[in-house]
């Protein structure tokens, strides 16, 4: 018989399915409607070690599906490239505002 697996110690913490350590709930996404707790069950540096393997085996796939959603949705992601592109200009203005500032 296995040994049952505590998901949520005493503190308050839970346990990664993936590196397998308890650690604080703040460090796991929110998961859908049957993620036990509201969580899911791997920490976020898990899920994103998960998330990239599984891009870099389905490229190709991944490629298209986003590919065939911005053909499917022209208008929002033109906005989502207008937002994301204004971001990037603010971030180098204040790199640039900051690195004036040390230099003398």
């Amino acid at each position: 018989m296995s040994k049952r697996i505590e998901w949520v110690n005493a503190a308050g913490e839970r346990r990664c399915a993936g590196c397998e350590t308890y650690m604080a709930p703040e460090l796991f996404n929110k998961g859908g409607p049957h993620a036990p707790g509201g969580l899911y069950r791997y920490c976020k540096a898990c899920q994103a070690r998960k998330d990239r393997a599984w891009y870099e085996r389905n490229k190709a796939q991944a490629k298209a599906k986003a590919e065939a959603w911005r053909k499917a949705h022209p208008e929002q992601s033109r906005a989502s490239h207008r937002v994301a592109s204004r971001v990037w200009q603010m971030n180098r203005k204040l790199a640039r505002e900051a690195r004036e500032q040390r230099e003398p």
